[in-house]
């Protein structure tokens, strides 16, 4: 099994201890990174999370699952939100994700 947390690396001769984030903090990174963009909306399922991170070998992978507005440029607002996603991860845990799929599951058409 997978581990849960990841061990960040510590700058310095003499490091204090060790500092592990969980996969949870990760995906509440990713969730306020996406509920930021109008364009987006996090798909919801009743059997199946919207957002999915993996740790394995200290790597971090993140799959979500969005839905785009209709007449927004998907291509776009995908790459957007993959260099969002790890620019906010970087910027709060020091931490360079592996991997970022963004999977367009359908479109919004209403305005509300």
């Amino acid at each position: 099994m997978a581990n849960e947390y990841i061990l960040l690396k510590q700058n310095g001769s003499k490091p204090f201890g060790q500092i592990a984030l969980t996969k949870e903090a990760f995906e509440m990174i990713t969730r306020f990174t996406i509920e930021d963009d109008e364009a987006l909306i996090l798909d919801h399922t009743p059997l199946k999370k919207p957002i999915i991170c993996k740790i394995g070998q200290n790597k971090l992978n993140i799959s979500v699952d969005v839905r785009v507005r209709y007449g927004k440029n998907v291509n776009q607002i995908v790459e957007t939100l993959q260099t969002r996603i790890a620019n906010n991860v970087f910027t709060m845990t020091d931490y360079r994700c592996s991997r970022i799929d963004v999977n367009v599951v359908g479109f919004v058409f209403n305005t509300q």
